[in-house]
Formats: structure tokens, sequence, C-alpha cells
């Protein structure tokens, strides 16, 4: 027979699984991951999806203080496509990531110095050694490696009208940037255990949407590695660190880009103080660049969920 105090405990414990989950107003669903959505967080940073993307919601762990974002992507479905006879003029301007926006952002600032003494030394002490790095690969290995990855013409310019194989999930900077301009844009990111495979998973990337636009500089996860590659720039491959290197961590992206035909970038991705990768170069940055960053990838055969944190996310014209 029950005592008192065991069916007391059980209607508490009733009353407590029957009682409301308090929903925090923080936490906002940007996209449900069941069609292709986009829009806008602010006069400087908007966004595009085809998986679940919340606003808030990320575990404190992950250490974003400033307006974190949860990004999800199944292992199968969530593909970015449209029907176009339901996509209003406003919204087709996104499939090439060239919204409709006149003004520009960005007051008057002194360059002044960007990255720390010690975060200088690093970027000019990047070389050819560096910047190729070392890896157990032989040449024809190698071809393979850095060929792959990499996106069709088709697919350069953001998101696309047909029905593709691939997802994405992506928070991208705005206005986009002219030509002769100088922006610092910073934001921080937590990957998840993820598993890669032979085709491109983008977690970050520079682009311009000029006439001979496309990818500048992609922070791409293949073949278990974190990697940068800029073949437009010369640099078939960069800075390369194993996946496990990059995971399961909070790292923080620092990007100053110089755009035009003479411009220049230094991308350095920090884990706490330690700079883990760092990319460098010179030459056509285009224009009416933008800054993104979040999960884009290839949907093929056994790929599995992927979960990201992002947010932190914050730019400034420094000339």
């Amino acid at each position: 027979m029950l005592d008192f105090q065991s069916v007391l405990s059980a209607v508490i414990l009733l009353i407590a699984l029957c009682a409301p989950v308090p929903v925090h107003s923080n936490v906002v669903l940007l996209a449900s991951g069941k069609s292709m959505k986009s829009g806008q967080i602010s006069d400087t940073l908007r966004w595009q999806s085809s998986g679940t993307l919340i606003k808030g919601g990320c575990p404190s762990a992950v250490k974003i203080a400033k307006q974190c974002f949860t990004l999800k992507l199944l292992g199968k479905g969530q593909l970015q496509k449209r029907d176009p006879s339901q996509v209003s003029p406003e919204e087709d301007d996104l499939d090439d990531l060239d919204l409709l926006v006149k003004r520009d952002d960005g007051s008057d600032e002194d360059e002044g110095s960007v990255f720390s003494a010690a975060e200088d030394d690093v970027l000019s002490a990047v070389d050819d050694e560096l910047l190729l790095g070392e890896d157990d690969l032989d040449d024809e290995q190698e071809e393979e490696f850095w060929a792959d990855g990499l996106e069709s013409d088709d697919e350069k310019n953001g998101l696309v009208k047909r029905d593709t194989s691939r997802q994405r999930i992506e928070l991208y900077s705005w206005p986009k940037a002219p030509s002769g301009r100088t922006f610092l844009y910073q934001w921080s990111y937590n990957l998840r255990p993820v598993n890669t495979g032979d085709h491109f998973f983008h977690i970050a990337q520079l682009i311009r949407r000029n006439g001979d636009g496309g990818p500048v500089v992609t922070l791409n996860a293949l073949k278990g590695r974190i990697s940068f590659q800029a073949p437009g720039l010369g640099f078939k491959k960069g800075s390369s660190v194993p996946l496990s290197r990059f995971v399961k961590r909070t790292t923080r992206h620092i990007v100053k880009v110089k755009y035009g035909s003479k411009g220049s970038i230094d991308w350095l991705v920090k884990d706490g103080k330690k700079v883990i990768m760092s990319f460098h170069a010179k030459g056509n940055m285009g224009v009416n660049g933008s800054i993104k960053f979040g999960l884009y990838r290839r949907l093929t055969s056994g790929m599995k969920a992927a979960t990201a944190y992002a947010g932190d996310y914050s730019v400034r014209r420094v000339k």
C-alpha cells in the first residue's frame, strides 16, 4: 500500500510534467526548414536558409554573448529550392544576393591598427610555406583534394532558382561593399561534430558580384579538414587544419577586406587567444562584395545532420 509521502511525490511530479514549458521571448524561429526562406536581421546583416535557423537558443557553453543564432541541417531534404510562382520581385533579387538596397552604411573612421601587434606579426609571417601548409597527400591526391569543394559557375552567386542537391543556412553582410573601401568583419562560430566528404561544405566565404563575380576566398570543410581556398587569387590551397581542431570550440573570425581590383584580405581564425588559421592575399577582391558564414554544402549519400552556432557579428568601415 502506498504511503502518503509517495502519493504526494507522485502528484507533485504529475503537476510538474503537465505544467506549460516557459517560452523565452528572445528565441525566435526565423526558418523552419520546410522551404527556402530569407530575411533581414539588421541594416548590416541578412540571412537565407533552407534549413532551421533560430535567433537565440544557443547553449551557454558556446559563449556567444551577442545575438547568437542556431543553425541546423538534416541529413536529408531541406534543399535550396523555390517555387518561382511564389517568389516576389524583392525575393527574386536574393537569388543573386543582389537586394534593392541603395544606402551605404559605415561612418568615416581612421584606418588605424586593425589587429594587435601579435596578430600583425602572424600575418606578416605568412609566406608560401605557411599558406601551402603540410599534408600527407601525394601529387595526384592533392590535385583531387583541392579540385573538390568548389562551386560551379551556376552556383557562385548565392541562391539559385532551380532545384539542387544543396543545403544552406547563411548569414551575410549588407550593404554590398564598393571598390576602394576597406571593411573589418568579425563574428564567432561554433561547429558541432559533423562528417565531411568529397564535395564542398562551406563554413564562410568572401564573394564579389561584379562582372567576374563569384567566390574570392572560401573556408571549406572537406575530407576531414578545414581549409582556405582561393584559386582566383593564385592560391589553390591555403592554411589548413584537421577538422578536430576546429569543431566543438567557439572560433573568432577577424577579416579585413580592401575591395577593388588592387585589393587585399587578411583573415584570422582564433581559438581563444591562439591563432589557429590565417590567410593573407592581395589581388582582385571585386566590388559589391559580402562576407557570408554558416552552413552551405552539397548533400550526398551518407551525410549526417549538421549544427552550428554563430553570432557576435560586427562590421565597420575602416577606410
